[in-house]
């Protein structure tokens, strides 16, 4: 079993830990930071290392996106998600590493 940096560092301040994937508060930092990327319908938070071995990311940030984008859009969307993730440092200080998986939703918001 790994203990990811988030965790240690809970344990070591004497804060509960809280797996990122069952934060509230992560996912409405997460949402509000991608509320105004104007294809993504949803945001959803899941774990991805559940047996926790430290192999591959621990957290997968699902991001339901509008559907029909073309090949320009879908990459600037992309680097625009990427960008505001990085950027978040609610995200950054609950999980040492993320997968980012995009779903096609609907083409209304």
């Amino acid at each position: 079993i790994v203990l990811r940096r988030p965790a240690v560092w809970a344990i070591a301040q004497g804060e509960t830990v809280v797996s990122p994937w069952e934060s509230d508060a992560l996912l409405a930092d997460v949402r509000e930071a991608l509320s105004t990327i104007e294809p993504v319908l949803d945001v959803a938070l899941e774990s991805v290392d559940v047996r926790a071995t430290g192999l591959g990311p621990e957290l997968r940030l699902v991001v339901t996106l509008a559907a029909g984008l073309d090949e320009s859009t879908l990459k600037a969307v992309v680097s625009e998600i990427h960008s505001r993730a990085t950027s978040s440092l609610v995200l950054t200080q609950a999980t040492d590493s993320l997968e980012i998986a995009l779903r096609s939703g609907s083409t209304g918001r």
